[in-house]
């Protein structure tokens, strides 16, 4: 970020570049930062035992992300059991149902004790019917820093961030929050958690919607912007608000998110055309009930494989599930090139290599990944998807002859064959988004701005 420059007669004022969009919440100014969502008077109930207090509720990171309640200090002894339901009432009337009682304890000082109650809220808290929003906030954590369009913060300042997403009648806007650049540092330094992001969704053609339809398209956006970065991530803590900019819903949600990593992804920071081209094809698939389960299962295991998970023998696992599981939906379902009985007699090789033809990405291995070529011309592997299964099968057929045989497969080679089933689950993925722009290849090292072509992008 820097200050805004004078204007002059060949560039616009940067004032007239949009304002930010502000977080519905106070996220703070340091990693792990915890969100306050409720502060004021808690009313808890368990059976008999009644209890009113001030109190607050919040959203914490860590351990793992959850919403918690915790009552201040009392001098009146607390009889709640611990690991047992509690009902809480708010100050305006609002009732959460469903919570649990974690730790009660008591400390003695100067010959006062005092008592303090903490727990964990399960439920949303309840809610008038919900009238029809005109646009919802969102939080969004982790996420990369795209350079997009210009907006205008509180301070003065400007930051060239904004990205416009657009898909089956949404838009969803999203702006990096005015951190200091210290605190991205420190979170890329030492991982953890940091609201980066705020949203806002609304319809296209301006029209007010139910709290129904904002869930599901909040639900696709998760795993959208989670397939982008390429680790856990997606809206957090949604608020529904009406045309008079009122806020009229608190959608309190745990999601999973990923505390900060690099990892290798697809986009380039450069080129926001990435996001904003592939994301209607994305969501067109996510909210089509024969490609929902289809979408949401591929994207889980292309980022459990990326962040290698069970090492990088686990994610080829992974990967590899991921492509017969395309290559039976798109392949057999959707094109019916083969029948679904030809398709089960095919050892696992050919119906990859059936998934990689339709998506018109190579066969052979890349020339710069020759650990791996070494092994495939050792063991007579043909092209990628025999040199895929052939490091796979003995992983899954672990008998002491095939556990014999991957010992001896190179730690270099495996980690080759890793890294070219993420970058294929990538293209089968993109191109199932009729996706044909540019892309980040992980293939190779790169500078930020480096892209080429999909594979199968005409000229």
């Amino acid at each position: 970020m820097s200050q805004a420059p004078t204007p002059n007669e060949t560039r616009p004022p940067l004032l007239s570049a949009p304002s930010a969009l502000q977080p519905p919440y106070l996220v703070g100014t340091s990693l792990n930062n915890n969100i306050t969502l409720y502060d004021g008077e808690l009313e808890l109930e368990q059976g008999s035992n009644r209890f009113r207090h001030l109190g607050s509720i919040q959203f914490e990171w860590l351990p793992s992300p959850c919403i918690t309640f915790c009552l201040r200090e009392t001098s009146t002894q607390l009889l709640f059991k611990v690991n047992s339901d509690v009902h809480i009432r708010l100050h305006d009337g609002r009732m959460i149902s469903s919570a649990r009682v974690t730790s009660v304890s008591m400390r003695s000082r100067e010959g006062q004790s005092s008592w303090r109650l903490v727990g964990r809220v399960e439920s949303a808290p309840s809610q008038a019917p919900a009238l029809p929003f005109s646009y919802m906030m969102f939080l969004l954590p982790n996420f990369l820093d795209m350079m997009g369009g210009p907006i205008l913060y509180p301070s003065g300042t400007y930051w060239a961030g904004r990205i416009d997403l657009r898909a089956c009648g949404w838009k969803i806007t999203i702006d990096p929050i005015e951190h200091p650049r210290e605190l991205r540092e420190e979170l890329k330094g030492q991982s953890g958690h940091l609201v980066t992001h705020v949203g806002r969704m609304e319809r296209e053609d301006g029209s007010t919607f139910t709290e129904e339809q904002a869930g599901s398209i909040l639900e696709g956006l998760r795993w959208y912007l989670s397939f982008v970065t390429g680790s856990w991530t997606g809206p957090l803590l949604a608020c529904g608000y009406d045309g008079n900019g009122s806020r009229i819903r608190e959608l309190w949600n745990e999601v999973r998110i990923t505390p900060w990593r690099f990892v290798l992804t697809w986009v380039d920071r450069q080129h926001l055309n990435h996001l904003t081209d592939s994301f209607p094809g994305y969501l067109h698939h996510w909210t089509d009930q024969d490609w929902k389960e289809v979408t949401e299962l591929a994207t889980h295991w292309y980022i459990e494989a990326n962040a290698q998970a069970g090492s990088v023998e686990g994610s080829l696992v992974l990967a590899q599930a991921a492509f017969e599981m395309l290559a039976s939906a798109i392949v057999v379902e959707e094109k019916g090139l083969v029948s679904v009985d030809a398709f089960e007699k095919l050892p696992a090789a050919d119906r990859i290599r059936l998934l990689f033809v339709w998506a018109g990405v190579p066969l052979a291995i890349p020339a710069s990944q020759t650990e791996l070529i070494a092994l495939a011309n050792a063991r007579n592997w043909v092209d990628l998807p025999q040199a895929l299964t052939g490091i796979r099968n003995p992983l899954t057929h672990p008998t002491p002859r095939n556990r014999e045989r991957f010992r001896n497969y190179p730690p270099a080679a495996r980690t080759e064959a890793w890294n070219l089933a993420l970058w294929l689950l990538q293209m089968c993925l993109l191109r199932m988004c009729s996706y044909t722009g540019t892309y980040g290849s992980r293939l190779d090292l790169r500078y930020v701005g480096d892209v080429e072509p999909v594979p199968w992008a005409t000229t």
